[in-house]
């Protein structure tokens, strides 16, 4: 037997309590996904800068003179 304001609050629980490890489990995942998006920019910093032009420029044809394309 129980009173009608307990009985509410059995139906009802609380909001679970937020756990210290559940905290820094986020707060790992969120920097090593920063981490992995810092190093990407780098890896794409680094292969452009070290490729040729003439390789990233796709809409241009390089041609050699006395040579045509038919």
């Amino acid at each position: 037997m129980a009173c009608p304001p307990c009985l509410r609050r059995l139906a009802r629980p609380g909001p679970p309590k937020a756990s210290s490890t559940r905290f820094f489990r986020q707060i790992l995942a969120g920097l090593t996904a920063f981490v992995c998006l810092v190093a990407l920019f780098f890896a794409v910093l680094s292969w452009r800068t070290n490729t040729p032009e003439q390789h990233l420029n796709f809409l241009v044809e390089d041609h050699l003179p006395g040579q045509t394309h038919e």
